[in-house]
């Protein structure tokens, strides 16, 4: 019989599973871009929407949906944020005009930002309070090595058998991550707590220190993503 520590190692890793699927498909807009730009014949910063639109929709989709599924249950909120990040990605993969690839890419953005607000708080659940950090760190691992292999994933996949060849796989890989996760989390996970509402989010994001963090995240990534979004253009 299964002991419960492996059932915790087999949830984590299932977890872990959604954290890799989610940094591909961040990343693999690198490798991508110029194939896009040529295919719906756009300039490469146009295309270069694909990250800013993903962007726009993490930074959305997280505060808001994790406060609109604050009541669900974990699990199911979990099923159907991978749901919805599989359907962001077939919209992505069967698009006929560049307007369908922004959405898909907003849908898969706001789904991003959800998984990540509620599964490190699932993944310290399911272990005790000496593992937590641990744990946490373990799902991570998957966004870990995802961003570093979504860019040269992207760019040899969209060579060789075409843009939208790279977002069906990540589709499949959440299918993957669907079933994982449907078979590992416990059914009975506990009900979110009740969270501060959106003006009281707001209210915090308005404190000075709070202010400054943020300031220094946006220049230090923004910079960093303006440079990593045009890197196949520049090279």
């Amino acid at each position: 019989m299964i002991n419960q520590k492996s059932k915790a190692n087999f949830a984590l890793f299932a977890l872990a599973i959604i954290f890799f699927a989610v940094g591909v498909t961040e990343f693999i807009s690198v490798g991508v871009l110029p194939a896009i730009s040529k295919s719906f014949m756009i300039t490469t910063s146009t295309a270069g929407l694909i990250t800013t639109i993903y962007a726009l929709g993490v930074a959305l989709g997280a505060p808001i949906l994790t406060i609109l599924t604050a009541k669900f249950q974990r699990k199911g909120t979990i099923l159907g944020a991978i749901i919805i990040f599989i359907i962001g990605h077939l919209i992505i993969g069967f698009a006929t005009n560049f307007g369908e690839v922004i959405f898909g890419r907003l849908i898969a953005g706001a789904s991003h930002g959800l998984l990540f607000a509620l599964s490190p708080t699932i993944a310290a659940e399911l272990v005790d309070e000496s593992r937590q950090a641990s744990a946490i760190a373990y799902i991570f691992t998957g966004f870990t090595i995802a961003t570093a292999l979504g860019a040269p994933l992207g760019t040899a996949v969209s060579t060789y058998w075409g843009w939208r060849v790279p977002f069906l796989t990540i589709a499949t890989l959440g299918i993957v991550a669907w079933i994982l996760n449907r078979v590992a989390l416990p059914k009975q996970a506990r009900k979110n707590v009740e969270i501060s509402s959106i003006a009281d989010q707001v209210k915090l994001i308005l404190h000075p220190h709070v202010l400054l963090t943020l300031l220094i995240t946006i220049l230090g990534y923004g910079g960093t993503f303006a440079t990593f979004t045009y890197l196949s253009s520049i090279l």
